[in-house]
């Protein structure tokens, strides 16, 4: 993680997912290519401006970014790869989500735990 290339959420970058968007492309790869590029597009976040981008890629994250989505062979025609099943999508992300909204509902609970005793304390000492 870096000024340029952007940062790395959960093992995440923007620039590496560029990276791994060329050869997918390259090889005709599209369900490797479809979960990569989904993937730059839940931790990129896409921006709201008319020439697009993504918020969380500085300049050289966007440069890789367009660079896998724009890949073309040097000399001749790449294989397609060969057909698979298809990628599951990655449930990562969304268990990681789960993981925070938990500890962030615990840490809420705590602290109104803890803001009910100090008004409670505070509110028994001005009735003494």
């Amino acid at each position: 993680m870096n000024v340029d290339s952007g940062p790395i959420v959960l093992g995440v970058g923007v620039a590496a997912t560029g990276l791994g968007l060329g050869p997918a492309h390259l090889f005709r790869d599209e369900e490797s290519y479809a979960v990569i590029r989904r993937t730059a597009l839940l931790f990129g976040v896409p921006a709201w401006w008319p020439s697009g981008g993504y918020v969380a890629a500085p300049l050289l994250g966007e440069a890789i970014l367009f660079d896998g989505r724009t890949a073309r062979p040097w000399f001749g025609q790449t294989p397609a790869s060969e057909s698979r099943t298809p990628t599951p999508a990655p449930i990562a992300p969304l268990l990681f989500t789960i993981g925070d909204a938990l500890l962030i509902a615990a840490c809420a609970r705590e602290i109104a735990r803890a803001l009910r005793r100090w008004l409670a304390e505070r509110g028994g000492h001005r009735s003494q």
